[in-house]
């Protein structure tokens, strides 16, 4: 709304400042040589700013931002094209569920918005628990949801909440979930120790994703924090954890776009100095150079050896 009154504004101005330097192209564009025109015009399209009418969905894009309830409910009533208008009632209920709106989402759903296909981001943006109940009571596709993205805030129970009401509609997660494993990784990288112990009680696969294995991230987690005496001691209790839930204590990372591929959990975490993180990997079997290391490696060094084979 403001947006497209400023646009007009501007075009005013511009052509404003075409009558002032350059009047009498202007009146002959404009007042085709009517010099009185061009006193009369320039008044009227100022007005015409001043008095524009907003669209029926500007109108309702502004009455949700400012929780204008009434306001929302009447333009649903007179103005049905908002709702029957599939990409136009999308773009309101992702404002809605944006800022949080709980109420004016309700509306365009009662008032005959669909859920059934596409609502995927709105579940993503859902940031109370309230909003996501409604976005799923009206059957918003759970199984559509890319727990990768879940838990943009700083607040874990938060966190987990919404994960506990997101998997009460939607089957059972495969441990080789890939928005869970991801979501596994990241949380290790965090040392948030209580979505960390949810997600393996799940059954979701310890080692994490397969691009930033859990170990590897666990290990590297304290790189940005040389000065933390504390950061190693929170590293512990992860590292255990996995342990009991099965990590593969050896797993290199085999993703070649990281400049340190092919690094092992042990070798990481003796590069960052953490010593107990290192002691407590080797006594459960970890070692410098595993057999996937090696394949790791070899790998690395033909594709290095054909890509300078290739500048030659």
């Amino acid at each position: 709304m403001l947006l497209k009154k400023i646009q007009v504004a501007l075009a005013t101005a511009l052509l404003c400042l075409s009558t002032v330097s350059s009047p009498a192209y202007a009146d002959k564009v404009i007042c085709d040589g009517n010099p009185l025109c061009l006193i009369a015009i320039l008044p009227l399209v100022g007005l015409g700013v001043l008095f524009a009418k907003d669209s029926p969905a500007d109108s309702a894009s502004t009455a949700i931002r400012e929780g204008n309830e009434r306001k929302l409910k009447s333009l649903l009533k007179s103005h049905p094209e908002l709702i029957s208008n599939d990409s136009v009632g999308r773009q309101l209920l992702q404002q809605a569920v944006w800022y949080d709106k709980v109420a004016a989402a309700a509306m365009l759903l009662d008032a005959g918005l669909s859920l059934s296909t596409g609502s995927g981001p709105s579940l993503v943006r859902a940031k109370s628990p309230a909003m996501m109940d409604l976005l799923l009571q009206r059957g918003a596709p759970a199984a559509q949801f890319d727990l990768s993205q879940l838990g943009k805030s700083a607040d874990t129970a938060h966190d987990i909440d919404m994960l506990q009401r997101i998997l009460a509609h939607r089957p059972p997660l495969a441990p080789e979930d890939a928005g869970a494993l991801a979501l596994l990784s990241a949380r290790v990288r965090e040392h948030q120790d209580a979505m960390v112990s949810v997600l393996l009680e799940l059954g979701i696969n310890p080692n994490g994703d397969s691009n930033h294995p859990a170990l590897i991230e666990l290990a590297k987690s304290c790189a940005k924090r040389p000065h933390d005496a504390g950061c190693e001691a929170e590293t512990l209790p992860l590292v255990q954890m996995l342990i009991k839930h099965g990590v593969d204590v050896n797993s290199a990372n085999t993703n070649f776009s990281d400049a340190l591929a092919c690094a092992t959990p042990i070798e990481m975490a003796r590069e960052n100095a953490l010593p107990q993180l290192a002691a407590a990997l080797e006594t459960a079997g970890s070692v410098a150079e595993p057999p996937a290391q090696i394949v790791c490696r070899t790998a690395r060094a033909i594709r290095e050896i054909r890509a300078r084979e290739r500048q030659r």
